[in-house]
């Protein structure tokens, strides 16, 4: 289970990866994440706040995770 650290460790990560920005100096040749996939699917959306010119909210949405994890 992955805790606030894990998190933002992969943040740093992601943006070294990505960007090469927040990597460490000395290991930035070692940063490797596993190329993962996932699909992220809504399958029911409800807004509110719907007057005109403002902003709307997301009242409750039912969503599908697929997540495909490299094989080893």
């Amino acid at each position: 289970m992955l805790n606030h650290d894990d998190y933002e460790n992969m943040g740093r990560i992601h943006r070294c990866n990505r960007w090469s920005i927040d990597c460490p100096p000395e290991s930035n040749d070692e940063i490797v994440v596993d190329r993962s996939r996932g699909i992220l699917t809504i399958t029911d959306l409800e807004l509110g706040n719907l007057i005109p010119n403002e902003r709307a909210c997301i009242e409750s949405m039912k969503f599908k995770v697929e997540i495909y994890l490299p094989t080893e």
